[in-house]
């Protein structure tokens, strides 16, 4: 068939803009991820499962509230946030990732994944912190 010149060019033009940006946004999104580290770190019964040489753009954590509580809460006060993979949403087992990273099936299920990019601001972040911790104490505590 024929070639879409128009087409090809666009995508060229895209990849190469993108592949300029990453570095920028790799290293923004490592100081959020740190952040993100360093306070849900710091608050009792949360776990961090993101490995610190792992991706920047994904965070894993658990905490003592069970991840579909979480997980709403956090999405009505507009957060998009992760219990489980696509994949494996309709499933009622534990994640057999997560389980494979010796994490228990309990944990499994207090367990929520951020995903991350270049426009998520720090203020953003320390809201979802707030969040977290409005949450944690209004099921926990």
């Amino acid at each position: 068939g024929t070639i879409n010149a128009p087409a090809q060019i666009v995508f060229a033009k895209t990849l190469r803009k993108a592949l300029t940006a990453q570095p920028k946004a790799s290293k923004h999104v490592s100081t959020l991820n740190q952040y993100l580290r360093n306070t849900l770190g710091s608050i009792e019964d949360v776990k961090i499962h993101s490995s610190i040489n792992g991706s920047p753009f994904i965070f894993n954590f658990a905490s003592p509230v069970p991840s579909e509580i979480m997980m709403n809460s956090l999405q009505s006060a507009g957060f998009m946030v992760s219990a489980k993979s696509t994949c494996s949403s309709q499933e009622q087992s534990a994640s057999h990732v997560l389980v494979a990273l010796s994490i228990t099936s309990e944990e499994a299920d207090h367990t929520i994944r951020v995903s991350m990019h270049e426009e998520v601001t720090q203020k953003d972040i320390e809201s979802f912190v707030k969040q977290v911790i409005t949450t944690i104490e209004k099921f926990v505590k």
